[in-house]
């Protein structure tokens, strides 16, 4: 093993230790989660994300008109509304398998369950997003991405103790029937 990766290792070792110690004496800090509407399951965030960009594109028709020197913009749509951050899972106390778990838990919600018999049988979850009064629940979102960056960190079994991934939330709205009438 590298030098470099023992440091690393001990590092992180002694990070943990401190954060246990701390956590003894402190209340728990607010973090925001992500709730599955279909089963209520929860993914709390070790720790909040750095930012969150929020983005709602606009949709413009540029109509060129002869002898005008520039083009009429025409308003067409709105495109969905997104969310997009990033989040840090470390290994919690002596529990090899959190980080997996954290990882496994947003796969099963960002993607459809089949049968037996390889036929789809569900959507996609849709979740809540709560994080303080600016994200309070009040809107669904889907999954559109969770990239995952396993971090140089492993057990010996070679489970990760650290994962970063980028999650992208599209908002859901319930009137999403894709042309079925009710």
């Amino acid at each position: 093993m590298s030098d470099l990766r023992m440091v690393m290792i001990v590092q992180f070792n002694d990070i943990m230790r401190s954060f246990t110690a701390l956590a003894g004496s402190a209340p728990k800090p607010v973090t925001g989660c992500l709730v599955d509407v279909e089963n209520g399951s929860r993914l709390e965030f070790c720790f909040n994300p750095g930012e969150i960009d929020d983005d709602i594109s606009v949709n413009y028709a540029f109509i060129n008109i002869p002898g005008q020197g520039h083009s009429v913009a025409q308003w067409s749509s709105n495109s969905s509304r997104k969310l997009a951050y990033s989040l840090d899972f470390y290994r919690k106390n002596s529990d090899d398998n959190y980080v997996r778990r954290k990882i496994q838990w947003l796969e099963r919600v960002k993607t459809p369950t089949y049968d037996a018999e390889g036929y789809l049988s569900a959507a996609p979850h849709r979740v809540l997003f709560l994080f303080g009064n600016l994200f309070n629940g009040s809107k669904k979102w889907l999954i559109t991405q969770a990239k995952v960056r396993y971090n140089n960190l492993w057990t010996k079994s070679l489970d990760p103790l650290w994962a970063t991934v980028d999650i992208e939330l599209t908002e859901w709205h319930d009137d999403n029937n894709f042309g079925r009438r009710s």
